[in-house]
């Protein structure tokens, strides 16, 4: 009885459905492997995201390093900034001091 049971129910079975099924699951996984390769082929590679990160990160330590010889500048520039900034503080003291030595002068050194 068991095996009339089994051979009923294989009979029953869809297979052409199965095997449609089955066809169209391949295909799909087929497309989403050809995806992937795709996907792959721009990530890697000469022009792919892998290189074009490294080449950043490369471009990223390049001004880094040459920021070094730029600081040795800047540092003389905020002195001179500095400097700058000291004297125009002293002109304006001189000014608060004297309001009008711009239309004198300077005062003449009394000699001994």
């Amino acid at each position: 009885m068991t095996i009339a049971t089994l051979d009923n129910k294989l009979g029953q079975l869809d297979t052409k459905g199965l095997s449609d099924d089955a066809r169209a699951t391949l295909t799909k996984l087929n497309g989403t492997i050809d995806e992937l390769h795709a996907m792959l082929a721009r990530v890697n590679g000469e022009r792919g995201l892998l290189a074009s990160a490294q080449r950043a990160s490369d471009s990223v330590g390049d001004v880094a390093n040459n920021a070094g010889d730029l600081s040795t500048d800047f540092q003389q520039t905020l002195r001179d900034v500095q400097e700058m900034s000291q004297s125009i503080r002293t002109l304006v003291e001189a000014l608060e001091l004297d309001s009008d030595m711009l239309l004198k002068g300077r005062a003449k050194a009394v000699s001994p």
